[in-house]
């Protein structure tokens, strides 16, 4: 028992060291977008091209990493995208143009993806359902805290030259490396049970028959009203979210003049309460729920919202000074994920039967990157031509309001499909 406890400790501090160099890479570029572009010569619409681009390849690979599971070592397979992908990672600090840096981001951001889909797979092998979520909530915080501690660091290192922020890729980079060294010596491949509680369809060996089962499940999901309603009032909410995550740094240097070392901490400081504040929602969305059945998430969440709007619009149009710039954004941060965590997903496994469930959100968020990846690259041009603030309002507050509104037609969609289950 000592042994299995040691095992398992040990496999934990592995997978949350990937997890801690995971989300420190992704969040990398848009921290020091501000002196990467006063070196290389960029404009927004380079940083919404190099980020957009990152967010479609996470929802596109999701499934493609989690079919790989079955078909290698899960260890070494983890190991390697978390540490060979660190290379890319360093690259992007020897980056010398636009083109290059493109290149060897996306590289990167198709190691990006793993870390969690794989974890999950080992987790299931070893606890249960319970247990899976609840460490998959804490590899979730530990890669937040990762990005923020590197917020704190390039920061730092933008302090103390011009080109700091190629010191920042190269020494994340190498970190990364040594991360996947650190996974492949604390992470056991445990060996996956024969059958398990949602697993995929096809066996390992038949990866075609996988992904067409893939396409094949998507008439059933279109079936479902709710998916709709995820696909358009989620597309919304995912644009305003990413194009706060995008631009919150660039913004604060441009616009509100403050130093390219500064503007992090304040980011830090959202993702932070971005964190906290999406294991409240699933808290209290549950507690909404159990009070009122059926129409309880939808009103937490849209309680939620409506309490963002006033002070997005603050933040975006009217504040000036730094503590209310930091409070309004740490308060807009705190409930941007509450519809992700406490809405849809959910919802999803409310209406949706199990073998459905991974494949209606693999759709349902492949949909939403590729509508805000659109809508950002779009407006980040129109940014160009007249400036950030003016991008800001319509993807963040406009955005936000009619997703707002189209909140409202869960109140019917919900209960309508929850009363059709029982018949199906």
């Amino acid at each position: 028992m000592a042994e299995n406890t040691k095992t398992t400790s040990r496999f934990l501090e592995g997978l949350s060291i990937g997890a801690f160099f995971n989300r420190a890479q992704q969040m990398a570029l848009v921290i020091l977008f501000p002196a990467i572009r006063d070196s290389l010569g960029l404009n927004y619409l380079s940083l919404a091209i190099l980020e957009t681009l990152r967010l479609v390849i996470q929802a596109a690979g999701d499934p493609l990493w989690k079919l790989a599971t079955g078909r290698g070592n899960r260890k070494w397979l983890l190991a390697a995208c978390t540490g060979f992908w660190g290379i890319w990672t360093l690259g992007c600090g020897l980056a010398a143009n636009f083109w290059q840096l493109l290149i060897v981001r996306i590289l990167a951001c198709l190691g990006f993806g793993c870390l969690f889909p794989l974890a999950l797979d080992l987790l299931q092998d070893i606890f249960d359902s319970n247990d899976t979520a609840r460490v998959m909530n804490a590899l979730q915080v530990s890669g937040m805290f990762g990005a923020v501690i590197m917020a704190i660091v390039l920061a730092e290192l933008l302090n103390i030259t011009a080109i700091g922020w190629r010191y920042g890729f190269v020494i994340l980079g190498s970190l990364a490396i040594l991360a996947g060294g650190a996974i492949a010596i604390l992470v056991k491949n445990p060996s996956p049970p024969t059958t398990r509680e949602g697993a995929m369809p096809g066996t390992p060996g038949e990866p075609g028959v996988w992904i067409r089962g893939q396409f094949q499940s998507l008439g059933e999901i279109l079936k479902r009203p709710t998916v709709w309603l995820h696909f358009l009032q989620g597309s919304l909410v995912t644009t305003t979210v990413n194009t706060l995550l995008i631009f919150s740094v660039t913004w604060l240097v441009d616009i509100k003049h403050m130093t390219q070392i500064d503007a992090p901490f304040i980011f830090g400081g959202m993702l932070v309460f971005m964190a906290v504040g999406s294991q409240v929602g699933v808290w209290a969305t549950n507690l909404a729920e159990t009070r009122w059945p059926r129409i309880g998430r939808t009103a937490a969440t849209q309680a939620a919202m409506l309490l963002v709007l006033p002070f997005l619009y603050y933040l975006v149009l009217k504040a000036q000074s730094l503590p209310v710039i930091m409070a309004a954004a740490i308060f807009v941060s705190f409930f941007l994920k509450w519809n992700q965590s406490g809405l849809q997903k959910p919802q999803i496994e409310a209406i949706m039967p199990p073998e459905l469930q991974s494949k209606a959100t693999f759709w349902i968020e492949l949909v939403q990157a590729v509508f805000a990846a659109v809508a950002i690259l779009g407006f980040s041009h129109y940014a160009d031509n007249r400036n950030l603030t003016a991008m800001l309002r319509v993807l963040g507050i406009d955005f936000w309001g009619a997703a707002l509104i189209l909140t409202t037609a869960y109140y019917f969609f919900i209960p309508a499909e929850l009363r059709r289950l029982p018949l199906e």
